[in-house]
């Protein structure tokens, strides 16, 4: 799993953060940052969770096939 974020659509809702902190952060300048790019299986289900409840749809998940 590997997430993407179009900084263009991120409003800095912050969804994501509160959902999964540890894969997501908010900077007030650049908006969202993913802190794990490559979250691991145990961070899986929240991630998922914050792409499918982000306000903006700025998020996505993309099939890793290289893992």
């Amino acid at each position: 799993m590997r997430i993407e974020a179009d900084l263009a659509r991120c409003q800095m809702n912050a969804v994501c953060v509160v959902i999964a902190p540890e894969v997501f952060d908010v900077d007030d300048d650049a908006g969202v940052q993913i802190l794990q790019e490559h979250p691991g299986p145990e961070q899986h289900e929240n991630a998922r969770e914050a792409v499918a409840n982000c306000p903006m749809q700025a998020l996505k998940i993309v099939a890793d096939a290289d893992r």
